[in-house]
C-alpha cells in the first residue's frame, strides 16, 4: 500500500480542536509506512475555513515530523512562545490510502490509559509546502455521520473523496529543515 508521512501535520491540526475526532482510524498503522520527503521542521503559515475564508485560531508554531517505528510518525507542535518543554503537544500518526488518495490518522501521545481518539487529514506535498485539510468538527455533525466502527469510518470517508466541500479547514506549512 503507498503511504506518506503527512502524519506530523495532522497532528498540529488535530491539537487545534477544529476538526471531528473518533476513535476509530480508517486503517492499520501496520498498513503504512514512512516516506521521508515529510519528515523534518515546518512552520505554520496559515489556516482557513475554506467555506468563509476566516481564518482559523492555531496560534503561531512549528511542526516537528519524524519517524517513531517503521510504520508511524511522531509529530511534535512546538509553540513559539514556548516557556516549558510540556507546551509542546506530541502525536503519533499514521498514513491510509482510499480511492488513490492519503490520509493521515493522527492522535495524541498523552492518550495513555484512555481509549484513543483520531482526527483523519488529506494532504498534500508541493516542493517545501504543505497543505494539510480536515472536515470540521461543525461540517461533521452537519452531514449526521456517525462512526462506530473502523469499517464505518473509512465508509464515511471514502465518501468524502468526492466532496472537495466537506474538507473545509485548510492549514498552511512551509519547510524550515529536513531531517533524514
Amino acid at each position: 500500500m503507498k503511504s506518506h508521512g503527512l502524519v506530523a501535520v495532522l497532528v498540529i491540526l488535530c491539537s487545534a480542536c477544529h476538526e471531528y475526532t473518533s476513535h476509530y482510524p480508517i486503517g492499520k498503522p501496520g498498513e503504512s509506512t514512512i516516506k521521508s520527503p515529510f519528515n523534518g521542521d515546518w512552520r505554520f503559515v496559515s489556516s482557513t475555513k475554506l467555506e468563509t475564508g476566516e481564518s482559523i485560531g492555531t496560534g503561531s508554531h512549528f511542526m516537528r515530523i519524524t519517524p517513531f517505528n517503521g510504520t508511524e510518525y511522531l509529530i511534535q507542535l512546538v509553540p513559539d512562545s514556548l516557556y516549558d518543554v510540556r507546551d509542546i503537544s506530541y502525536f503519533r500518526g499514521f498514513t491510509s490510502e482510499i480511492d488513490h488518495v492519503t490520509f493521515a490518522n493522527i492522535s495524541p501521545v498523552d492518550n495513555e490509559g484512555k481509549r484513543p481518539v483520531f482526527s483523519i487529514y488529506k494532504y498534500r506535498l508541493k516542493g517545501d509546502s504543505l497543505v494539510i485539510q480536515g472536515v470540521s468538527e461543525e461540517r461533521f455533525e452537519s452531514l449526521h455521520a456517525y462512526v462506530d466502527s473502523q469499517r464505518k469510518h473509512r465508509k464515511f470517508i471514502k465518501s468524502s473523496v468526492q466532496k472537495p466541500e466537506w474538507w473545509d479547514n485548510e492549514y498552511k506549512y512551509v519547510r524550515i529543515s529536513k531531517l533524514n
